[in-house]
């Protein structure tokens, strides 16, 4: 009889849920829909369980992301009867008890030896993703059109590929920093060319606001200003912008630019179908909340479950979040937030900028697009929070401060 080490289990597991997140556009093809969300579902709640399976100790953290999970399921039951929900919408409750259960293995040792191993797959797989987006943009040929001007990768959606793309953009371009490894820079110029033909303007509201708020954080926690670091910042910014207005100059006539025109309307809120349309359902908000600051329940978000009638869509996984279990949203999204920063308040000031572009970056993504309400989404956020944070740990306590002259000099700068 074959037997297999619990940790090698896990390690398939956790790869086959890498690349699955990856391919979903392949998966759909070969089983349809529910094939390719569900395999990647049900292979994380059987990786979830088997790493919960010799936890011993509960911090208070794992408790209160135990109640937002029961909270959901009990909601979402009571929406069923009190508001007549649809009983199908209940196969939603992945939404909330998944990354619940996923955040409960955040104290893996497993994961914390393993980080760097599957930090590498993210790479790999998100520059297979993108080379085959740049392809797809320049040889319309779409795996599943939903909108042939913007490119999917092996992903089904743009929403897939632009929400994983914006959940590894920042750190990746942590990795980078920290490594003289040219293909790392040769994957990050395949993940920025890919981000631009998915075309999502979340993404880069992503890209573009992370990477100014990142500094002025950075200033409220260390309480110093450093106007380099800003001009820095801002430089970047100013060079892109103009680089990018001068080829659009140039190939504004082309075939490519027409194409990309969707980019253009970023901030237009007066024009743009879309953005106009997400204005109006941001300001439609406030009179669900009014009737029920409890939340309805998990599963009538149009956006994700398609199949019940009459749902609601917020474009904004933050809205959508605090429709769905109220003002219980707010441990939701505060718990993690706090994790992180608790476990990097010791790391090398340098190197938490990276983690304040991090979070800011996908608060930021979801706060404007429901990016985290596929399967495929929603799992790749979770996990990378805690692969990430792990590896931001695990590289920043190697670099040990040492007293000189009475002021604290980083190796790395010695």
């Amino acid at each position: 009889m074959i037997r297999i080490h619990r940790d090698l289990l896990i390690k398939i597991l956790f790869t086959l849920i890498i690349i699955f997140s990856n391919i979903t556009g392949l998966l759909e093809l070969l089983g349809g829909s529910i094939f390719a969300e569900g395999s990647i579902i049900l292979l994380t709640f059987i990786m979830t369980f088997i790493l919960l399976f010799k936890k011993r100790n509960y911090d208070l953290l794992d408790w209160e992301m135990i109640f937002i999970a029961i909270y959901s399921v009990i909601i979402s039951l009571f929406g069923v009867f009190y508001f007549n929900v649809e009983t199908t919408s209940l196969i939603c409750l992945y939404s909330y008890t998944l990354p619940c259960f996923i955040f409960l293995c955040k104290d893996s040792k497993f994961l914390k030896k393993n980080t760097h191993f599957f930090f590498k797959i993210f790479l790999i797989m998100l520059a297979i993703n993108s080379l085959y987006a740049i392809y797809q943009f320049l040889v319309p040929n779409p795996l599943i059109p939903l909108d042939s001007m913007r490119a999917t990768g092996l992903m089904k959606t743009t929403l897939n590929y632009s929400g994983i793309i914006g959940v590894m953009f920042y750190p990746l371009l942590f990795f980078i920093k920290d490594s003289d490894n040219i293909f790392h820079k040769i994957l990050f110029v395949f993940l920025i060319i890919g981000g631009v033909f998915s075309q999502s303007r979340g993404l880069f509201a992503n890209i573009i606001i992370g990477y100014l708020l990142a500094p002025i954080t950075l200033i409220l926690i260390t309480k110093k200003f450093s106007l380099k670091s800003l001009l820095r910042i801002f430089t970047i910014i100013l060079f892109t912008a103009i680089i990018g207005i001068i080829v659009y100059y140039f190939i504004r006539d082309c075939e490519i630019a027409q194409r990309l025109e969707r980019l253009i309307h970023i901030i237009d809120y007066k024009n743009d179908v879309a953005n106009v349309g997400r204005s109006e359902l941001w300001l439609s908000y406030g009179k669900y909340f009014i009737n029920s600051p409890l939340g309805y329940g998990v599963g009538q978000i149009a956006s994700g479950t398609s199949f019940v009638k009459n749902a609601v869509n917020f474009e904004s996984y933050i809205l959508d979040t605090f429709y769905s279990i109220g003002i219980i949203g707010i441990l939701y999204f505060y718990i993690p937030i706090y994790w992180i920063y608790k476990n990097v308040k010791k790391i090398y000031i340098k190197k938490q900028k990276y983690i304040h572009m991090f979070v800011i970056g996908i608060l930021i993504q979801n706060a404007v697009q429901p990016v985290m309400l596929t399967p495929t989404t929603l799992v790749i956020t979770w996990l990378t929070l805690i692969i990430f944070t792990n590896y931001i740990c695990k590289n920043g306590s190697q670099h040990k401060k040492v007293y000189r002259n009475e002021k604290y000099i980083n190796c790395m700068d010695r």
